[in-house]
């Protein structure tokens, strides 16, 4: 098996020979590395190798650009602070892996209807997907921010989970533009010893469908809910309400503490300038809590 690194030139295309050191195209167990440049991957063309993105104490742009249902594992370089920019088109799988720590900050652009199915495994750093008219990603396994800042700004599908929590002294935020299906868990947990909350917020409440694991200093936003005045906690089931109207339900459990942690966790409700937050012991000063409705 050969070690390649990416030299790019010509086409850019990885199915091009002369574009890699050494010479040659990928075949399966070959150790792949990219430093810098722009990547046209397509079908099978990294021979399911994982593409090594950057090294130790750099800073470098890289874009990749996959189409004809194009397969692409990366594992980001610990102490790297590259920016990666993915743009897809048609159905493409992309799996992403961050060395711990990493400063590596993400931009995924997919095109107008298309599918991207894949996962993300991140300590610190940032990622961004952008969605066109009729995109999803499909997450069928386990994405996990921790540390991390997340936005998946198209519709989310499929059966998986999301996990965001708190990394050192950094807070993990997870946040959801379009529409998520019924299939997907999200679960927020966060630091009580850090006093540091980790948080899930939902930009279009009506059209998320997901369950929502909270933890113990996790919260959870919805957006755009500013009329609420009340709220019920039933058969993990919360609905806000505006008078005798239900503005918003949300599919939710709230696990106890863990033995060693002491506190008060109780879920807590309340209005925010842009709607309605949702916490397990991590409630601002001066917050207005929501009663409980009837």
């Amino acid at each position: 098996m050969t070690s390649r690194t990416w030299v790019g030139g010509g086409n850019d295309n990885a199915s091009n020979p002369n574009n890699w050191s050494p010479g040659g195209v990928p075949v399966p167990g070959d150790t792949l590395s990219m430093l810098s440049g722009t990547m046209n991957v397509r079908d099978n063309n990294l021979a399911g190798d994982t593409l090594g993105i950057g090294a130790a104490q750099t800073s470098a742009t890289m874009t990749l650009n996959l189409s004809r249902h194009a397969g692409v594992s990366l594992d980001i370089a610990q102490f790297s602070d590259d920016q990666v920019t993915v743009n897809t088109t048609g159905s493409d799988t992309l799996n992403v892996n961050t060395e711990f720590p990493s400063g590596l900050d993400m931009t995924v652009n997919l095109a107008d209807n298309a599918k991207l199915t894949g996962a993300f495994t991140m300590t610190f750093g940032a990622v961004t997907l952008n969605g066109g008219t009729g995109s999803r990603f499909v997450n069928n396994g386990l994405s996990q921010f921790v540390g991390s800042h997340a936005v998946f700004d198209t519709d989310v599908r499929g059966k998986g989970a999301f996990n965001v929590s708190t990394a050192q002294a950094q807070a993990g935020t997870l946040e959801f533009g379009g529409a998520v299906s019924p299939g997907q868990t999200i679960s927020a947990s966060g630091d009580p010893g850090r006093d540091l909350a980790s948080h899930i917020r939902v930009d279009q409440p009506q059209a998320f469908q997901g369950a929502v694991n909270l933890n113990i200093f996790g919260e959870l936003d919805l957006q755009g809910l500013a009329n609420a005045d009340s709220y019920t906690f039933q058969n993990d089931m919360l609905s806000i309400y505006s008078g005798d109207t239900v503005l918003d339900t949300v599919r939710l459990t709230a696990p106890p503490p863990p033995a060693n942690v002491s506190g008060n966790f109780d879920l807590a409700v309340y209005q925010t300038p842009t709607g309605v937050a949702v916490d397990r012991g991590f409630v601002p000063p001066g917050a207005t809590l929501l009663p409980m409705h009837g």
